[in-house]
């Protein structure tokens, strides 16, 4: 009867270890899998450099993206931001530079930032106009803070090096609406 019974035994255990490789593969792929994407890009963004380091190491002209914070997005479905593809595409050009959100944590992926106080990032930014080879103003905001931008980029560079990137018709309707007597004709 023993005989009979081993093979059984066999055949359960090598079914329960099998069911429970199942269950720890689903686990691990439907609840630790989405937080790897995560602590991947955390790690990435701490190792990325700051605004001043990519200046020093690319002595290119810079391409400067302004954009209201609200502009920072999380990562879609397969884990890089539309300023992550954005900035992973215009880099090949130059040195690809924003000014960080103030509190950040953790930077996200994307444009290399530099950090500074309320009172000094029109002077950062006035600096960075001044040399830019291309301006990327995103226009899903409408702050004074653009209305400044777009007055430094109408003073300081020409207009073929700035690029606007207006997000569907609400926003260019809202951005006509709001900023139309900042352009030289209507828009």
């Amino acid at each position: 009867l023993l005989g009979l019974l081993g093979p059984i035994v066999f055949d359960l255990g090598f079914l329960a270890f099998f069911v429970a490789s199942f269950i720890a593969c689903h686990i691990l792929w439907f609840r630790v899998r989405p937080r790897a994407g995560l602590w991947y890009s955390r790690g990435r963004a701490l190792r990325g450099r700051t605004a001043q380091e990519e200046l020093r190491r690319d002595r290119r002209r810079p391409i400067v993206y302004l954009r209201g914070f609200v502009s920072d997005t999380p990562p879609d479905e397969e884990g890089s931001s539309f300023e992550e593809q954005l900035a992973r595409h215009v880099r090949r050009c130059g040195p690809a530079v924003a000014v960080g959100r103030p509190g950040e944590q953790y930077p996200p992926l994307g444009f290399s930032r530099d950090y500074v106080s309320d009172e000094r990032w029109k002077a950062l930014v006035s600096t960075w106009l001044s040399d830019a080879q291309l301006v990327l103003v995103s226009t899903n905001f409408s702050g004074d803070s653009l209305a400044w931008e777009i007055e430094q980029c109408k003073k300081m560079v020409n207009p073929r090096r700035v690029l606007f990137l207006i997000e569907g018709d609400a926003f260019y309707f809202l951005f006509r609406h709001k900023f139309n007597h900042l352009f030289p004709r209507p828009l």
